[in-house]
């Protein structure tokens, strides 16, 4: 027999007559409304006609045998199971789970109230009551669910809210720091352009040097070659007095030969050119020499003179070159100075924008109060 709930309860029981084997099965309907009470006790009622439930106790012992109602409890408790693990159509076991549950308690509430229950129906009961458990378990986290979500959309609401708050204080910072980096880099690009000119003026101190030393090599070049000069001279005045010497030898040899009467003569005469020829050889001698002498000792002098000059040309550039080092030094000492005073300006800033927030953070709370107290 079959017997149709209201459709607002969206579930069939189906039950047979004494003859067959007895059952009872809870089939969900495929609408997915909501499930209610009323009117069931009247159905189930109703469907005892079938000689299900028996108004004495030894009835009730024949058929509990033939009552097959809890292997599809626990099956059902092991789909709500599986639900629940899975998190997965929470709200349809819900559904089918309460509507069950009201089906199935009234009919048992039907049933104790006329009949004494059996152990099978009393654990049929236990679990109907533990479905319900479940059941308001799975309702309870399903809210927890709703809770958590409307937490976290409240919480980005607020960031949000604070996000565009701070967005123009953000930008007036970031503002004020591009002004002073913008600055900082004046500064750099003013520092670097010294540091340039510095070193062109390096630059050019060691090309004068340069060319100074050039200049003292071509005159010592320049000396040097005259005293190669000098040095060709005495070698030829040598050859010439050479042959003089070996001409007079010569000539002495072919008068003692040619003359023989005049040898005495002749001899002294030679002796006498010999001897003046001599002295005069040695009188250029000794002049070459004095020539050579003064020419190493004006090569010295020169070369000291040279030095000294080039020694006190390099002090003069040294200590112009000084001077205008501890001039670089001052103006950078000065730069410092400037870019400390702009820190510590920055600084007074910094500290004079912190009291601004602190004031209006003050005057807002003022204003805030002012609307409650005039609300």
């Amino acid at each position: 027999m079959e017997v149709q709930l209201p459709d607002d309860i969206n579930q069939l029981i189906i039950l047979d007559g004494p003859n067959e084997e007895e059952s009872i099965e809870v089939v969900d309907s495929f609408d997915g409304s909501e499930p209610h009470g009323d009117g069931v006790r009247k159905d189930i009622l109703e469907s005892t006609k079938g000689d299900l439930f028996f108004s004495n106790q030894e009835g009730l012992d024949v058929s509990k045998s033939k009552v097959q109602s809890r292997p599809k409890i626990e099956s059902f408790l092991g789909a709500i199971r599986y639900a629940s693990e899975n998190k997965t159509s929470l709200n349809a076991v819900n559904e089918s789970l309460g509507s069950c549950l009201k089906v199935l308690l009234e009919a048992c509430h039907g049933v104790a109230d006329k009949f004494a229950l059996s152990d099978e129906v009393v654990t049929a009961l236990a679990d109907f009551k533990r479905c319900e458990r479940e059941s308001l378990e799975l309702q309870k986290k399903a809210e927890l669910n709703s809770a958590e979500e409307k937490r976290e959309e409240g919480t980005q609401l607020l960031t949000d809210v604070a996000f565009k708050q701070f967005t123009q204080k953000d930008k007036s910072l970031c503002k004020e720091l591009q002004d002073n980096r913008a600055e900082q880099e004046k500064l750099l690009m003013r520092l670097k352009q010294l540091e340039e000119h510095e070193q062109r003026l390096e630059a050019e101190r060691t090309e004068r040097a340069r060319q100074e030393l050039e200049n003292w090599c071509q005159q010592i070049q320049e000396l040097y070659n005259q005293c190669q000069a000098a040095l060709h001279v005495m070698e030829k005045f040598q050859d010439g007095s050479s042959r003089l010497l070996e001409a007079s030898i010569t000539s002495k040899k072919k008068e003692e030969k040619d003359i023989h009467e005049l040898d005495i003569m002749a001899h002294r005469r030679l002796r006498d050119a010999t001897s003046a020829a001599a002295i005069d050889c040695k009188q250029q001698i000794e002049s070459c020499d004095e020539n050579i002498k003064y020419l190493k000792e004006k090569l010295t002098n020169v070369k000291e003179k040279k030095k000294a000059q080039a020694k006190n040309n390099l002090k003069a550039e040294v200590a112009k070159y000084a001077e205008k080092q501890k001039n670089y030094e001052v103006s950078y000492g000065q730069y410092k100075q400037s870019k400390a005073e702009n820190e510590n300006r920055f600084s007074r800033y910094m500290d004079k924008l912190e009291l601004i927030d602190q004031r209006l953070t003050h005057l807002g709370e003022i204003v805030e109060a002012f609307d409650v107290i005039c609300k």
